[in-house]
């Protein structure tokens, strides 16, 4: 049976879609533009769109798995906050655990993405050995480079 109570707690979910997917097209066109722009630099996106990071560190290799899960991040964070809100009574108490968890699961990705990207950019760019700290430093390539 259909009550007041759950049409308005569906109502204030739906609105929380819609205020996430708001804020979530702002944040993807502007992150966007950092990205794919003169900087080409994923360090905002890492922070803003962990877990699309974390499925394709150099967004070129699944770009479409990327895109979804970016477009999905926020709308589903509106959603989760706006039924929290809902919950009635204890609106508070739900509310401020949805948001913590969100916070730290958000905050727990991007820093999986950071590592996610900087194990990337390594592996396709390996620092060259110094001859120094070759571990066989009387080759002759290293002899050459040493006179």
């Amino acid at each position: 049976m259909i009550t007041r109570d759950s049409i308005r707690s569906l109502i204030i979910g739906l609105s929380g879609l819609g205020v996430g997917t708001i804020i979530g097209s702002a944040m993807f066109m502007a992150t966007f533009a950092v990205t794919f722009g003169i900087c080409a630099d994923t360090s905002t996106a890492e922070k803003i769109f962990p877990f699309a990071l974390i499925a394709d560190p150099s967004l070129f290799d699944r770009p479409v798995i990327a895109f979804i899960l970016a477009a999905i991040q926020f709308p589903l964070y509106g959603l989760i906050l706006g039924f929290a809100w809902a919950r009635g009574r204890s609106r508070e108490r739900w509310f401020v655990a949805g948001l913590s968890m969100l916070l730290v699961g958000h905050l727990t990705a991007g820093i999986i993405a950071s590592h996610r990207v900087d194990r990337m950019w390594q592996q396709r760019f390996p620092k060259p050995i110094a001859a120094d700290n070759h571990p066989f430093p009387n080759t002759p390539l290293i002899l050459e480079r040493q006179k």
